[in-house]
């Protein structure tokens, strides 16, 4: 079982990972506003998968790791 301040972190890291996606995503938005290719925004909407999935994997590993 858990302690309370293993919890608090976990739960701290994955809203700090939770507010970087969410800052990328509003800053790189007007990518999407300017007029861009189908296969321009498939490529940016591929990395931002990729970003998204590999801060997840990221906060997975650091809680395996305690």
């Amino acid at each position: 079982m858990e302690s309370f301040g293993e919890t608090v972190t976990k739960v701290g890291l994955f809203f700090l990972v939770q507010a970087l996606v969410y800052l990328i995503l509003t800053k790189s938005s007007n990518l999407f506003s300017n007029s861009t290719t189908t296969s321009n925004m498939k490529s940016v909407s591929l990395n931002k998968v990729a970003l998204v999935l590999s801060l997840e994997m990221l906060l997975a590993g650091e809680a395996k790791k305690k």
